[in-house]
């Protein structure tokens, strides 16, 4: 049952939700209606609304997770279950749920960060220009958004009513557009160990016995390089000298290939993996500017500049003064090698 202490936290991710998705006319008077409800009057509301049922009037999140309330599967774990947002910010707009009922974001299991990370490359197919990854807590359980960013979006954006029927559309152009990878990919838990072992297929520019770098397929400008060690590093602390060096000779190749004013060399921790960033600097690009659409071909184009090897200066033909001045040392005595 609910108790006492979750109804003020319930009303205020209804009124949040009434702020999402409500015409503004029909807002204020909403709000007041959660506000003034007393705990019968709300217990029943969510049943109506298909949020609890009366056999269990525990946490829908919960419930979802339970297959009590139906929802649209993309993907699940032993941890995790991830659904189709049936009021999504944008197409594919995604929720991971834990299975167990998590009031804090620091009590998620590593188990739920994996799912993220799995149904995040799953959206990449639909080829948006980022996924807006962000925790939030619904009815007092922890869940995880993942919002493919097309345009502008944010967590705050207007949100939109679909159909079932539209959801499983969704699904399927998702599970179409999904790439078969072998089985041993699966297994793997972490995506940038899996390129780093050659398991997912990557645009590699140069590696060494610690690290590789290959070129960003979501980069924030032309040529933007990440360098990842091939050993699960969770510290920065803890990434090897070698991936630096290897960095620094990606930066010296993209300064004098590609012409930035500068390249930007930072850390970063992206599904619980250290990498380093080679960021090159065109105008004012940072590494929170927004990334660019780039294709696979359009990869494979820059990689072949960074490759391409500088032409050997052609050797100059001796002007006639200059044969002239060989030829006349040439009638010079020649000196002993040793002298006595």
């Amino acid at each position: 049952m609910i108790s006492d202490e979750q109804i003020p936290e319930i009303k205020k991710q209804l009124i949040e939700q009434i702020d999402k998705t409500f015409p503004f006319d029909k807002k204020e008077m909403a709000k007041k209606q959660v506000r003034d409800m007393n705990k019968d009057q709300l217990i029943s509301f969510l049943k109506e609304n298909g949020m609890i049922k009366d056999e269990d009037s525990s946490c829908p999140m919960c419930l979802i997770k339970e297959g009590k309330i139906p929802s649209t599967k993309l993907d699940e774990n032993e941890k995790a279950i991830a659904i189709l947002e049936i009021n999504p910010i944008s197409f594919g707009h995604t929720i991971v749920l834990p299975k167990e009922h998590i009031t804090k974001p620091e009590d998620l299991p590593k188990e739920v960060k994996e799912l993220v990370e799995k149904v995040s490359q799953k959206l990449k197919k639909l080829n948006p220009k980022d996924i807006l990854i962000k925790s939030s807590n619904v009815l007092g359980h922890e869940i995880i958004n993942l919002i493919p960013v097309y345009t502008n979006e944010t967590e705050n954006s207007e949100r939109k009513k679909v159909t079932p029927e539209e959801l499983k559309k969704t699904l399927e152009e998702i599970n179409e557009k999904e790439t078969p990878v072998k089985e041993e990919v699966k297994k793997s838990a972490c995506i940038f160990c899996s390129i780093g072992n050659k398991e997912i297929p990557s645009i590699n520019l140069e590696e060494n016995k610690y690290s590789i770098a290959v070129l960003e397929i979501n980069p924030i400008s032309i040529g933007h390089t990440i360098i990842i060690p091939k050993k699960h590093i969770k510290n920065s602390g803890e990434i090897p000298s070698q991936s630096l060096t290897l960095a620094k000779q990606i930066a010296r190749k993209i300064k004098s290939k590609l012409k930035p004013k500068e390249v930007l060399i930072y850390t970063e921790n992206k599904f619980d993996h250290e990498i380093i960033n080679v960021l090159p600097i065109y105008n004012d690009e940072t590494k929170n500017s927004e990334k660019i659409k780039i294709t696979k071909e359009e990869l494979e184009e820059i990689k072949s500049k960074l490759e391409k090897k500088q032409p050997k200066p052609k050797e100059r033909k001796p002007t006639k003064k200059e044969g002239k001045q060989k030829e006349d040392l040439s009638k010079l005595p020649k000196f002993p090698t040793r002298i006595p």
